[in-house]
């Protein structure tokens, strides 16, 4: 709102939409409009943009998040494929290499950059992840669990009754149905007064890294 804000000033003549998850602009003009969009959120136009400026890109790549390139590159990207065959575009607070491989289409290279890295360090995507969490007597079963299926415990949280599994995807389907048949047994637990499932499971949630 406040780059809204600060756009109208500098160009009073210009029409200004908002968009966000909650504002769908209508009624958008092929010439002479400026749209401002969070991530995902900008409409499409006939024709495409002329141009596109993705405002403050080394805030997004600071985010606290293992998965924050990743999320910036796949938005990036979606806004891009938004722009006019001739468009023009401008990435604000990127680096050179990040930037000019954006410059020449370089997607696929950045990725496999990535992917590598991530490899090396046994992170998703490159692995995948379980967040559990359940009454403490629960998760020694899980642990057990891991421990048959040969999956790397990368965090317990023995207070909140928690823990962080990673494993490959050749052993996932058969650690999700051990996974899926002790949820089916599981009793509904109670936490800070209001009644839960007693084995909570989320797969490769970005967020509990």
């Amino acid at each position: 709102t406040r780059t809204v804000s600060e756009l109208g000033k500098v160009f009073p003549q210009v029409a200004i939409a908002e968009a966000t998850s909650e504002k769908k602009p209508s009624g958008l003009k092929a010439k002479n409009q400026i749209v401002v969009a969070t991530p995902g959120a900008a409409p499409k136009v006939k024709g495409g943009y002329a141009a596109l400026l993705i405002l403050d890109c080394d805030i997004w790549l600071s985010r606290q998040s293992l998965a924050a390139e990743q999320l910036a590159f796949r938005d990036w990207t979606g806004a891009l494929e938004l722009l006019a065959s001739d468009g023009r575009a401008v990435l604000s607070g990127v680096d050179a290499e990040i930037g000019q491989a954006f410059a020449m289409q370089q997607h696929r290279q950045l990725a496999k950059s990535h992917l590598t890295e991530l490899r090396s360090l046994g992170l998703p995507p490159a692995v995948r992840i379980a967040s559990i969490e359940s009454t403490p007597e629960q998760i020694e079963q899980v642990l057990e669990i891991a421990k048959g299926s040969k999956a790397k415990v990368l965090n317990v949280d023995a207070g909140a009754a928690k823990v962080l599994l990673s494993f490959s995807y050749q052993s996932a389907a058969a650690l999700s149905k051990e996974l899926r048949a002790l949820a089916l047994k599981s009793s509904a637990r109670m936490q800070g007064g209001t009644k839960r499932r007693g084995l909570r499971v989320v797969m490769d949630d970005p967020d509990a890294l």
